[in-house]
């Protein structure tokens, strides 16, 4: 249950970042340097507030101004450090009220989730294959409407906080979602669905934060940071889990001649093929 919630004119303010990105990343090298960082862009977003955090601090912070190109070189001063952790965030400005918002576009999220799950139906995959894909897509689907419910709990008690109204906005633009509907091999399967989970990680940090500035139960803030921190780590090795577990000789046995037809492949089992060495 979500707690009372004191509706003065700074609860309504709450300084909590508009992230739509918080995800855990790492190089394996020096070589590796200077990496690129991307992310789905935002409806209504004017500019993006980029920020990469480590150890030590803050080591590089951008801003760049909304486009479609959503993808940015580190070009900061220092180096990554192979093998330590970094949190890679990105902020839309503050610029629009989301107090207005109309939340009308579930519809289209089902629309998008339908779509999804009848392309992956549709692959070559095998069976054990796709009821993997389908089972960790129902689970993210089950974590949101957890995230809804919450989020319009806390709507339905009298708040109209800017990043309430602004964390329901971000779920409504269904982006990783979206990407599912639209997939074409097994790589674009892995990104939609990893993509989502990062989707759901930020969101639920932001809550978190929410929630702890704004004396909501201690209970629901350790239940939803937690389980944030959790998704974002996930995230961050989604695709190694999910290849573990999939059998990929069984998907395409044969990639050299396929390889040679097509001239190319971006399949997992193509990076592990004795014919191509990937």
């Amino acid at each position: 249950m979500v707690g009372n919630i004191s509706q003065t004119s700074e609860s309504l303010n709450i300084p909590v970042p508009r992230l739509i990105v918080f995800r855990f990343v790492s190089i394996t090298s020096y070589s590796d340097n200077p990496p690129s960082f991307s992310w789905l862009s935002f409806e209504g977003a004017s500019k993006y507030i980029l920020q990469l955090r480590g150890s030590t601090g803050i080591v590089w912070r951008k801003e760049v101004r909304a486009t479609s190109e959503t993808t940015v070189t580190y070009d900061g001063e220092t180096l990554l450090q192979p093998g330590e952790d970094y949190i890679f965030t990105v902020e839309v400005d503050c610029q629009k009220s989301y107090t207005d918002y109309q939340f009308a576009q579930e519809d289209r999220i089902a629309k998008y989730v339908k779509e999804g799950i009848s392309k992956i139906k549709q692959t070559d995959f095998p069976n054990q294959v796709k009821s993997k894909l389908l089972a960790q897509l129902d689970d993210l689907l089950i974590d949101r409407n957890k995230i809804l419910n919450i989020i319009q709990g806390i709507i339905r008690q009298g708040s109209d906080s800017e990043i309430i109204c602004f964390l329901d906005d971000f779920l409504a633009q269904g982006s990783a979602v979206k990407l599912l509907a639209n997939i074409s091999c097994y790589n674009d399967i892995l990104d939609g669905l990893g993509l989502f989970v990062s989707e759901l990680a930020t969101t639920r940090i932001n809550l978190a934060k929410y929630c702890e500035l704004s004396g909501i139960s201690t209970s629901l803030i350790k239940e939803i940071g937690s389980k944030g921190i959790e998704l974002a780590l996930f995230a961050r090795s989604f695709n190694n889990e999910m290849t573990s577990q999939i059998n990929v000789s069984s998907i395409q046995p044969d990639c050299k001649s396929w390889c040679q037809e097509h001239q190319y492949y971006c399949g997992i089992e193509c990076r592990l093929c004795a014919h191509c060495q990937g």
